[in-house]
């Protein structure tokens, strides 16, 4: 039996692919106006928005840039890298043209739900202009997603936020020591070919974001020293509703800090402390997949695996530059 894979969407035909964008664009307006009229549920609006901000906008510009066949990894992280740049674009243009013709808040929910539903439209028929004709449909085996060793590396991940809830709850971190056991276990599992080849990239991310997430879940605040000059000046962008552009700091003028952290603040009604502690975390979880994939280029499939764990395993890049 075979599953679509969703994770090639820019191949499927335009008619199915632009069902998906509509439907993921209905429920991204559905669960902010939900809230609007308070029926709120737990974690509808800032699942729904999250995954629609980090990789609808980039799947419909890799459609219109006729960009097929680079297989699911690169589709994964082109799309989330394009979708990050044109949001934080988007703000820019919003804050420095919306106040001239007197939209004194651009950087609110209802001028960015509106401007990101408009500019979502207008790629998915830009889409259908330049990328109608093209199919190339895709699937992916059942017997590999639901295989011993694909659900093995997806438990990692699982037990990883099961284990930091229980630690910030009962102050016990005796699941995290296994988590990282399991972690440790990977390499050898790797080297014994219990994973295969096609699921290195999968075990590279479950590490990654395991181990991203192992720190940057623990407690309920921010914690580091560049990240609270981050927090300063992401949450007066959302408290003013406008970014101030004439402020002297290095941080103020970066839009990954400005633009990124309110969008996804605002729109995914979390607040500014989880967006540094959950999505940005899974945003960066990506990097040593894409460090795979040029390593693999020059080198070979286990060799470029062993390469990305030891990156992974510095402490470094689960401490420092988390």
């Amino acid at each position: 039996m075979k599953l679509i894979n969703p994770l090639q969407m820019i191949d499927w035909p335009i008619k199915k692919f632009l069902i998906i964008i509509f439907a993921c664009q209905l429920l991204f307006l559905g669960s902010i106006s939900l809230d609007f009229i308070g029926l709120k549920i737990p974690m509808i609006r800032p699942l729904i928005c999250i995954i629609y901000l980090s990789f609808i906008p980039g799947i419909l510009i890799l459609r219109i840039l006729k960009l097929h066949r680079l297989g699911s990894i690169k589709n994964l992280l082109y799309s989330t890298g394009l979708s990050l740049s044109l949001l934080m674009f988007m703000g820019f243009f919003m804050n420095m043209c919306y106040p001239a013709i007197g939209i004194k808040n651009p950087i609110s929910t209802i001028m960015l739900t509106i401007s990101v539903s408009f500019l979502v439209l207008l790629l998915s028929a830009l889409c259908y202009l330049f990328d109608r004709n093209f199919s190339d449909f895709d699937s992916i085996f059942q017997n590999v997603v639901f295989s011993i060793p694909s659900l093995f590396l997806c438990l990692i991940p699982l037990l990883t936020i099961i284990g930091v809830y229980i630690m910030n709850l009962y102050n016990n971190n005796s699941l995290l020591l296994t988590v990282i056991l399991l972690i440790s276990s990977v390499i050898v599992l790797v080297i014994l070919d219990f994973i295969p080849k096609n699921l290195y990239p999968l075990a590279i991310f479950v590490t990654s974001i395991s181990l991203l997430f192992h720190s940057s879940l623990i407690s309920m605040y921010i914690t580091g020293w560049d990240i609270q000059f981050e927090y300063y000046e992401a949450s007066k962008v959302i408290n003013n509703s406008i970014w101030n552009p004439g402020i002297f700091s290095n941080i103020n003028a970066m839009l990954s800090i400005v633009m990124i952290a309110p969008i996804y603040s605002i729109l995914s009604n979390l607040s500014i402390t989880w967006v540094f502690k959950i999505i940005y975390p899974a945003i960066f979880s990506l990097v040593p997949v894409g460090l795979y994939l040029i390593f693999k280029k020059q080198t070979d499939y286990k060799i470029a695996f062993m390469s990305v764990f030891f990156f992974m395993s510095v402490f470094t890049y689960y401490t420092e530059m988390l």
